[in-house]
């Protein structure tokens, strides 16, 4: 029964973290102009609470992090399936990224996602977003061997 209580909270906080937010980016789909600003970027360390989901073209994950969770936008649904990138539920992640609020939500805007040794590049490293690059496949440098391509 317990369980059953906790599931329904867990389930109610997402919808009402997601789900206002997700209304303002579907009322806004100006989200582009949104400036990436580096000098607002912070690490965000927690745990995946369940799969990402497509709000208004975008993917979302929530991110349960020592001090509450949070909404994480990635990106273009068809920028991570082009990538081969995927979260799974329980997931020991870091996110760089950039804090905003939207529709009197916090989110996070991510530059980089890490799982493990892997890095997922979702923004260059002047905040522009990758999957409006037109260039080939490239491996981030800086990143561990084991870094996942990004185009």
């Amino acid at each position: 029964m317990k369980r059953v209580i906790l599931l329904a909270l867990i389930t109610t906080a997402i919808v009402l973290l997601l789900g206002p937010a997700a209304g303002a980016l579907a009322a806004d789909r100006v989200r582009d102009d949104v400036t990436y600003d580096l000098k607002a970027e912070q690490v965000f360390i927690g745990t995946v609470h369940g799969k990402p989901t497509l709000f208004a073209g975008r993917m979302y994950f929530t991110l349960w992090t020592g001090n509450g969770a949070v909404a994480v936008e990635i990106g273009p649904k068809e920028f991570m399936e082009r990538n081969g990138f995927k979260l799974g539920s329980g997931q020991m992640i870091s996110v760089v990224g950039m804090p905003i609020v939207i529709g009197h939500r916090e989110m996070v805007v991510a530059r980089e996602i890490t799982i493990g040794v892997s890095v997922f590049v979702v923004r260059d490293r002047n905040g522009e977003p990758m999957w409006q690059m037109d260039r080939p496949i490239q491996m981030d440098p800086e990143a561990g061997a084991g870094s996942l391509p990004v185009c």
